[in-house]
């Protein structure tokens, strides 16, 4: 697929996620408190590019990725932001050094934070849209491999339409989150046919979200990601 079939496919793909409402059918469910100032919900937001999946799309526009970044969500956008420079871009930026314009970034959450900017996460904004979209803009992209930022986004990935998440087979401890990330474990997402077979394969690395440093330290997540892109170039 070419660069511009790609582009293409991927403006009739946000078309797909400007369409859909069907986060209103987590807020207005009971878990949500309306008036609840510390609750925050997701929807459209009107400064939004139409033309993109997510905001974070616009960052670097690389069509042929070798490393597809898949944070939770973009939080909110109240006009379109041209310089990405937040604390947590700061710090993706000094992990990926020159590794940064082979990525693709995009969110699991496809629509944007009407209240705060941060904060605690709905699972279920993740995998609603995990479930719809992903596997789409994953196939688009095909990418070499996945890096997913933080838990949430992480156990999303398990709601993506007709796949697999398949956790190592190689002995472990455990395979919590915890694990995963301190063995450089190789997770792969495996796309199914109709048949359910085994169509494509992607691996998964899950790092710890760069927001904060509150679960693991600036040095130790800077160690994880060089243990990832150095595999990048290696033979599989």
């Amino acid at each position: 697929m070419t660069e511009e079939e790609k582009r293409e496919q991927l403006r009739q793909l946000a078309g797909k996620v400007s369409a859909c409402h069907l986060c209103k059918t987590i807020y207005s469910s009971p878990g949500y408190r309306k008036g609840d100032q510390k609750g925050d919900h997701l929807c459209h937001a009107p400064s939004a590019d139409p033309s993109v999946i997510n905001h974070w799309n616009t960052w670097v526009r690389n069509y042929n990725p070798d490393i597809l970044i898949v944070g939770q969500d973009f939080g909110r956008l109240d006009s379109p932001i041209t310089n990405f420079d937040s604390p947590t871009d700061r710090r993706i930026k000094k992990f990926l050094g020159p590794y940064l314009n082979r990525c693709f970034f995009t969110n699991a959450a496809c629509c944007y934070r009407q209240r705060n900017n941060s904060g605690p996460v709905n699972e279920s904004w993740l995998t609603l849209c995990v479930s719809q979209f992903f596997r789409d803009e994953l196939e688009i992209l095909d990418p070499k491999i996945i890096i997913v930022l933080g838990e949430a986004a992480f156990r999303s990935l398990a709601c993506c339409r007709n796949s697999l998440l398949a956790l190592p087979q190689d002995p472990m401890p455990d395979t919590s989150f915890r694990s995963l990330v301190d063995n450089t474990a190789l997770v792969e997402l495996r796309l199914l046919d109709r048949s359910e077979q085994v169509e494509k394969t992607y691996p998964v690395y899950p790092v710890y979200h760069p927001s904060t440093t509150r679960n693991r330290d600036d040095d130790l997540q800077n160690h994880d990601w060089q243990r990832i892109l150095s595999r990048l170039n290696k033979p599989t």
